[in-house]
């Protein structure tokens, strides 16, 4: 049987255009984007018309666009970067408690260094406190920094609120979006944000590439020095073919102007629906907010997700607990811990993700092994 891929959040399939865009530049156009002959120049040319492509569908200026190796590496260089540039004249940091552990780690270092942490409490739907926010801010506050879809549960954050607070303290905002990226309509210069994180493995493109947009005139300590690539603030060779993978995904994104979103969710909706017939008792987590529609992040509450996911496994369906496997033990997600879920129900969730090549009869087949699998469990004990 075809396994059924349900964990688009962590990683999506490369589409078969991304894959001819890249080859093309993997084999023939080889050059190094820096250099000033032929082969140079057209590689050159490749990474700006990508350049253009994650612009148009971002909503920003190519030239705001500093290209990195995922977004991992973009939040790191928002926030090392802005605390390097202003420290010491400011210092604190405010981030919310279900950050990605790329913002919620880098914080913890950053705080090593000397920087004042606060995070945030969020409600039990998962969204931040807007009066703790306003109230933790301070004249020494650096950055402000907050995902805009959560990547466990895909409750959206109010960003248009929380941007237009901050930035009238002078305050800088960073906004996590790559788990937005793709999903939700998106314009930064629209939007009141200073930076803005983007991946390109979310959306179908090649992993190892990302970027960090950076409002024009806003000034970063460069991590990776050695090169004048990205206008002096990141050093190093162009990863070429990942860039032009990353403007190809772009560019399928822009063409489908939403459509594809629209059907994803009613997937979604579908399975929701159907899995809560079956089992009354399940809870979805950030029902009642705004969450993107690719999206399920489901509590069983009698079986843990260790169980399920092992057995879905097994029989050909591929999910995700959104929990950090380590030593052997599976914890509990932080994401949904912040959110007042017991250290059991923590335990007991499942993230389903859907994404392009999701279809209504993968739904109909995950659906009657989950069921038989919980009705199974639920037998055994």
């Amino acid at each position: 049987m075809k396994r059924i891929y349900f964990d688009y959040n962590a990683t999506s399939p490369l589409r078969p255009e991304v894959y001819e865009a890249m080859s093309v530049y993997l084999k023939s156009q080889f050059g190094n984007a820096s250099s000033i002959h032929e082969e140079g120049r057209k590689a050159k040319e490749g990474v700006m018309v990508a350049r253009e492509s994650l612009a148009q569908v971002s909503g920003c200026d190519p030239e705001e666009i500093i290209f990195t190796s995922g977004g991992t590496e973009a939040n790191n260089l928002a926030l090392k970067g802005a605390f390097e540039y202003f420290y010491p004249q400011k210092k604190k940091i405010i981030v919310s408690e279900i950050e990605h552990p790329s913002i919620l780690e880098t914080c913890d270092y950053l705080a090593s260094r000397g920087a004042t942490l606060v995070k945030l409490p969020v409600t039990k739907e998962g969204i931040v406190d807007a009066t703790l926010l306003e109230a933790s801010l301070s004249d020494d506050t650096l950055l402000v920094s907050v995902q805009y879809v959560n990547h466990e549960t895909g409750v959206i954050q109010p960003i248009q609120d929380m941007g237009r607070l901050v930035q009238s303290k002078g305050i800088l905002f960073h906004v996590d979006a790559v788990q937005a990226l793709g999903k939700l309509p998106m314009s930064f210069s629209a939007l009141p944000v200073d930076l803005m994180s983007v991946s390109s493995h979310k959306i179908s493109g090649p992993k190892g590439i990302g970027a960090l947009i950076l409002k024009q005139g806003l000034k970063l300590q460069a991590l990776v020095h050695g090169g004048n690539q990205e206008r002096k603030r990141r050093g190093g060779t162009e990863n070429v073919a990942a860039i032009v993978g990353f403007g190809k995904a772009c560019d399928l994104i822009s063409e489908m102007g939403g459509q594809d979103q629209e059907r994803i969710e009613k997937l979604r909706n579908y399975f929701e629906a159907k899995l809560k017939s079956q089992f009354p008792t399940i809870s979805i987590q950030g029902e009642s907010v705004p969450r993107v529609g690719n999206t399920s992040n489901i509590t069983f509450e009698d079986i843990t997700s260790e169980t399920l996911l092992l057995n879905l496994d097994l029989q050909g369906v591929s999910a995700s607990s959104g929990a950090a496997c380590s030593s052997g033990s599976l914890d509990p997600s932080p994401v949904l811990l912040a959110m007042g879920l017991s250290e059991n129900l923590a335990l007991s969730s499942v993230r389903f993700s859907f994404g392009a090549a999701t279809c209504q009869n993968e739904i109909d087949v995950a659906l009657k092994i989950l069921s038989n699998i919980v009705e199974r469990f639920r037998a055994s004990v």
